[in-house]
């Protein structure tokens, strides 16, 4: 069965027979599969047995296998945490909706094994790994550096795949470069023709750099590989401030444990819209300038090695799933959603408790005040633009200890307004109340947390955090005046 490899950049419709028996059992539902950008993985089932219900009228289950087709023929498919709900009844048969996480071209065994699951992406996770004016000598040092060993047993490896035309001689420059002085070009040629001379079928126009990220676990469950590809992704989304998803991916079996096709061990891979895939924007200088590299999180050594980044991802996945540093995840989360949220004072509130988690498990402080947070990570710039909301706060001493104790009496505003005028919070209310400038505060209390998150994740250059800093605020601090039409 020969066909091209799932994407998800495309769309797909199938119809057949689906099941969650072993693929050697008969498979009793007719439906419909589907895949979309917009919409992930879609399900229908049609059923006459009302006993496969919960009470809640719903199907889940961890695995489904389907036989279906298209016009370009018949697949095996395999759905993994599978969703369904009784969307209609009538008397003789109910008709179940719902999604899938992913999907897998073949059907896997309970029991198959996997190597590796290895993912393409494009966009800002490009320009994060290549800077432009460097792009080929990093493509060609990453393909070649040794994987990224994570403490947790995980290897990272990194790739490209590269389609390139054959330059014949020097007169192929025409299809490369263009320029209005023809006496430019004359000389790039006449530089050139000992070099291809020298060099015959050895030069190569270099187009459609394709960039891969592969992850490794002896024996480590497809749902575990899953969870960790997202964690990447959330990483890198992190550092860049916006979010890479992959175009396509692939997983390679250990064994031949794949239903379907005995003669390959590898499949394709679509992920339901928790990974959407996300176009490229047009604005390309949006990531060039971006502070944060690959770099780093390089060693000082001449020849680059990834492993620092390895230690920063296993920080990172401990912020993921230690239950100490929930809140500052969320937190991280809800950070890069909050320009949807004009003034949101309950994310002003929260960001307070969210510090306080992070001074605990960082420094094993116990009072988690926000001053503590400003006297060890904030820069001198940072202070003197937000002492501007607080006109008077020059005349204190502890400056730090000002600042802190005036952005907790907006945030004790907030939870307490009626305690406003007992409490001679008359200007904190007015800053409350004022939805431009709550949201330009919150986007550097915010940003500040960030900040020391980068600390803790070893960002080590200070000039790059502050950049990261100041970039957030930027983006997502600050408002367009809206033009009407006139």
């Amino acid at each position: 069965m020969s066909r091209k490899d799932l994407r998800q950049d495309k769309s797909y419709i199938w119809y057949g027979t689906l099941g969650f028996a072993d693929p050697e059992d008969d498979l009793p539902f007719s439906g419909q599969v589907s895949y979309s950008q917009d919409k992930g993985i879609k399900i229908k089932i049609l059923t006459e047995n009302p006993e496969l219900l919960d009470e809640d009228e719903s199907l889940v289950r961890s695995m489904m296998h389907a036989y279906v087709s298209d016009s370009d023929g018949f697949y095996y498919l395999t759905l993994f945490n599978v969703f369904l709900v009784l969307t209609r009844s009538d008397g003789k048969g109910y008709e179940l909706v719902g999604s899938a996480e992913m999907l897998v071209d073949n059907w896997v065994h309970k029991t198959s094994t996997i190597e590796e699951l290895r993912a393409e992406y494009c966009g800002a996770f490009e320009d994060f790994l290549f800077p432009r004016s460097i792009r080929d000598r990093r493509v060609m040092t990453l393909s070649n550096a040794e994987p990224v060993i994570c403490s947790s047993g995980w290897k990272i490896a990194f790739s490209d795949n590269s389609i390139a035309t054959f330059l014949r001689d020097e007169n192929d420059f025409d299809s490369v470069f263009w320029t209005r002085n023809k006496n430019a070009m004359k000389e790039l040629k006449s530089a050139s023709a000992d070099v291809f001379a020298k060099y015959p079928n050895d030069i190569h126009r270099r187009k459609n750099l394709s960039l891969y990220i592969s992850f490794k676990n002896s024996g480590a469950s497809l749902n575990c590989y899953v969870k960790r590809l997202g964690y990447w992704e959330k990483f890198i989304g992190f550092l860049i401030d916006d979010r890479i998803s992959p175009v396509s991916g692939k997983i390679v079996f250990q064994d031949n444990k794949v239903w379907g096709d005995s003669k390959t061990k590898t499949t394709s891979v679509v992920f339901s819209h928790t990974f959407a895939y996300r176009r490229k924007r047009s604005e390309a200088a949006h990531y060039h300038f971006l502070p944060i590299k690959i770099s780093s999180f390089f060693d000082q050594a001449d020849v680059p090695s990834l492993r620092r980044i390895g230690s920063s991802f296993d920080k990172w996945i401990k912020v993921c799933e230690d239950s100490d540093w929930k809140p500052v995840y969320r937190s991280i989360l809800r950070s890069f959603r909050f320009e949807n949220h004009f003034g949101d004072t309950p994310q002003f509130a929260s960001i307070f408790s969210d510090i306080s988690a992070f001074l605990s498990v960082t420094d094993g402080s116990e009072k988690g005040l926000p001053e503590e947070l400003i006297r060890k990570y904030a820069s001198e710039r940072w202070k003197s633009e937000v002492s501007k909301f607080f006109p008077y706060a020059r005349k204190y001493d502890d400056f730090d200890k000002f600042l802190g104790e005036e952005l907790k009496s907006i945030r004790n505003s907030i939870e307490h307004p009626a305690d406003d005028e007992r409490r001679s919070r008359s200007f904190h209310r007015m800053l409350r109340e004022n939805d431009f400038k709550l949201h330009r505060i919150n986007a550097y209390v915010t940003a500040l947390l960030l900040k020391a998150v980068l600390c803790y994740l070893d960002v080590q250059d200070e000039d790059v955090r502050e950049k990261f800093l100041f970039r957030f605020i930027d983006e997502h601090g600050s408002f367009r005046p809206i033009e009407f039409p006139e």
